[in-house]
């Protein structure tokens, strides 16, 4: 249920931005999603994929998820945060290089996108992994319809591909405020530094990380 509602929204958005904007100008749309995809493992480096399993083995145990969590979390922010920034300050070189300028604003939207939606998927990870799917579909749901709302008001009122870029990136940014405080809820605060508590080291969680990635 979680899937289809993504993608229900995902493919009436789609045809509503390449009828509205026409090919051209979905085209630098297009782009900017497509260089933002690729960015996403670069910001991620297998860190989303790898902590569900040292969650699952924690499950019952309150303290050590949070720990778990609390490295983890800081492990994505050090890969995100800098691909964000860069794929930020370098979009007119990029783009350029595409020679379509026209999306240059369309990818700084996209890489706002990017660091948010990168935790809103480690955070769907986590709910996955400690048996909680079901709030997964809650939090998907809004998200999706937050994010295709904000893409047709602003492409409704003109600004184009950069207006849908952001779109998604305004649907990302207030998904993932509404998943970490599920987690906040349901787990507790993530902690750093305590993985006496949850027997694992951060190096264990950078090692599985890179074997997936």
């Amino acid at each position: 249920a979680t899937r289809l509602t993504t993608a229900a929204i995902t493919a009436f958005v789609a045809l509503f931005l390449g009828r509205k904007l026409g090919p051209q100008v979905y085209g630098y749309f297009a782009l900017a999603v497509s260089i933002g995809a690729v960015s996403t493992f670069l910001a991620d480096l297998g860190i989303t994929s790898a902590t569900p399993r040292f969650l699952a083995e924690r499950r019952n145990d309150r303290a050590a998820v949070t720990a778990v969590l609390g490295e983890a979390m800081r492990l994505k922010a050090l890969a995100a945060v800098p691909v964000s920034v860069a794929l930020f300050a370098l979009a007119g070189p990029i783009t350029e290089a595409f020679d379509a300028p026209g999306a240059e604003w369309p990818l700084r939207g996209i890489s706002v996108a990017v660091l948010a939606q990168g935790f809103f998927l480690f955070v769907l990870a986590t709910f996955e992994a400690l048996g909680r799917i079901a709030i997964n579909l809650r939090v998907v749901a809004i998200e999706s319809v937050l994010e295709g709302s904000a893409i047709l008001v602003l492409v409704l009122l003109g600004a184009g591909a950069t207006g849908a870029a952001f779109g998604k990136a305004i649907g990302y940014t207030i998904g993932v405020g509404l998943a970490l405080g599920y987690v906040w809820r349901v787990v507790g605060r993530p902690r750093t530094g305590a993985g006496h508590v949850s027997g694992l080291r951060v190096r264990e969680i950078m090692a599985y990380s890179g074997a997936l990635l």
